[in-house]
């Protein structure tokens, strides 16, 4: 007579169930993450660094969220630097300084050009290099105070209140956080870091194995606890 199992508790099969739901959402989350950044059409994490150099901003797309360091090449907008604050350095209050890089086609993405101490920080002329990370912008959040740009108070990017004040529309999908500058327009340079979250293509991947696998140590041990052969009666 062949063997029965025993049908499980519902409770613990409610419970499985959906814990590995969650755990394989969470890995296809991951895995859609490093699908995007590895699929990029114009510009990704395994292009050379020859080909991470642009002087054409009109090839950076939305999508290319990468953490390998690209570098621009345009102008500083010089009269159109504001101070994004307060941000804290080695526990001492200051400024994001924030301002915009032009290409030669007149396309303009705002720079994060690094933490000051100094809320009206001077920048030298002339073209320039920046080397640096492409992010999405930074969001406010309900804490946020509003924005007095008239009065050059700034305490989250609003791209709408920019482009009024300033006459210049700067991309509103990307921002370059800047690593390094050639020259260096600004002294003391203090680089502002990238969020912690933001993970390179590799990073995605772990995490979605890791997701993956905890669900089928689960399906494992619901197994092994639960869905054991049902005592056969003797004929």
């Amino acid at each position: 007579m062949s063997a029965f199992f025993k049908r499980p508790p519902l409770l613990p099969s409610i419970l499985t169930i959906g814990g590995v739901a969650v755990l394989c959402g969470l890995g296809t989350w991951q895995l859609d993450k490093y699908w995007l950044k590895t699929s990029a059409p114009d510009l990704c994490i395994t292009k050379s660094a020859q080909e991470r150099t642009l002087k054409d901003f009109s090839a950076i797309s939305a999508q290319t969220l990468c953490p390998g360091l690209y570098t621009l090449i345009g102008t500083i907008k010089h009269q159109q630097v504001f101070p994004l604050g307060p941000r804290v350095h080695d526990g001492q209050p200051g400024y994001h300084l924030y301002s915009m890089l032009e290409d030669s086609g007149g396309q303009n993405i705002l720079v994060n050009l690094g933490w000051t101490a100094e809320k009206n920080a001077s920048l030298k002329t002339g073209e320039i290099q920046i080397s640096g990370y492409l992010m999405k912008p930074p969001a406010a959040n309900a804490f946020t105070p509003g924005n007095v740009p008239g009065k050059n108070e700034w305490y989250a990017l609003d791209f709408k209140a920019i482009e009024d004040l300033y006459d210049v529309q700067p991309r509103p999908d990307i921002v370059l956080m800047a690593q390094s500058l050639e020259p260096e327009i600004i002294a003391p340079f203090y680089p502002a870091s990238p969020s912690k979250t933001y993970l390179n293509p590799e990073t995605h991947l772990q995490y979605a194995s890791f997701w993956f696998f905890m669900a089928a140590a689960l399906i494992a041990i619901f197994i092994l606890r639960f869905m054991r052969p049902a005592q056969q009666n003797p004929l």
